[in-house]
């Protein structure tokens, strides 16, 4: 079967949305990842922004669970409709909270934090499907690399121009990240279901998906998925603390503003924009194989923090 372009797989119905949506998301995602930290810990202080996210964190993965047996239950198609709905109640509380005192924003705050980044994984599963299932086996490499691309794109963007604009107008800046991810609900109503009709609504037990699951890891071998398990471990740990605290750190220890700040993340999109394709063909050309490419960008990422 001929491969088909990235032109020709962007004029298709089920793509050109998926990036667009992801980009409508990344231009509210992109920004919120240093924004939020950086007002929590103006209100709450370090134990705020480690509480909030450690309880999203741990929303995200059960509901990464639940949401792979909804998503063959119930079509791909709801679940990322429901996905960017969370994003969108989750900047409208942001938007609420910053106009209440302390308290309120604490509470308020910790509430939007695991709708974004809590339960908004529940599309996780069915973004993958939605995207294998739209074209074939030999361009789902691509397909899956666009929509990833779209995402990216956003998240550059959006963090300068929020940036600036919250610095200049700070509620402006809110109404703007909830018409992004609002915007991404429309776009994403548009899609067409993917799974087949026979297949939905078919009783799938939450325990025989996660038997299914265990089975397909256990192939993997013992050696694999420790080092497998050990990497995003450690990588969470770096992310949470590097992530979360990065932008109260520029803040308190540098005097930086939030344009700038925002510049310094797009800058750091940016430089993961142009080195994800080298990294690829770095791995395929030596040989490296997946799991050494995950060590090999790992150290690098350790050696840059």
């Amino acid at each position: 079967m001929t491969k088909s372009s990235y032109f020709s797989l962007l004029c298709r119905r089920n793509i050109a949305i998926m990036v667009s949506s992801n980009m409508a998301i990344g231009l509210m995602d992109g920004p919120m990842r240093w924004l939020l930290p950086l007002l929590l810990m103006e209100k709450g202080g370090p134990f705020l922004v480690g509480l909030s996210f450690s309880i999203a964190n741990f929303g995200d993965t059960i509901i990464a669970l639940l949401g792979g047996q909804c998503s063959d239950r119930f079509g791909r198609k709801i679940m990322l409709v429901i996905s960017s709905l969370f994003y969108t109640i989750g900047s409208l509380l942001l938007f609420f909270a910053f106009w209440q005192g302390d308290l309120n924003f604490i509470i308020i705050g910790m509430i939007s934090t695991i709708f974004i980044y809590g339960l908004s994984g529940i599309s996780l599963g069915s973004t993958l499907a939605r995207i294998t299932e739209s074209v074939s086996d030999e361009d789902s490499g691509k397909a899956l690399s666009l929509v990833s691309f779209g995402g990216l794109i956003g998240r550059i963007l959006g963090s300068s121009f929020i940036g600036f604009l919250f610095r200049k107008n700070p509620v402006e800046a809110l109404i703007a990240m909830t018409v992004f991810s609002a915007i991404s609900v429309l776009l994403r109503l548009q899609l067409k279901e993917t799974l087949q009709l026979k297949s939905m609504g078919e009783n799938i037990s939450l325990i025989g998906h996660l038997k299914g699951t265990i089975n397909v890891v256990k192939m993997l071998g013992s050696f694999c998925i420790l080092s497998i398990t050990t990497l995003v471990v450690l990588n969470g740990l770096s992310l949470a603390i590097c992530g979360n605290y990065y932008s109260p750190y520029l803040t308190e220890n540098f005097g930086l503003d939030s344009g700038k700040i925002g510049m310094i993340f797009s800058a750091l999109g940016l430089i993961q924009l142009l080195l994800t394709p080298i990294a690829g063909i770095v791995v395929d050309r030596y040989k490296y194989g997946f799991l050494k490419g995950l060590f090999l960008g790992n150290v690098f990422a350790g050696v840059f923090c």
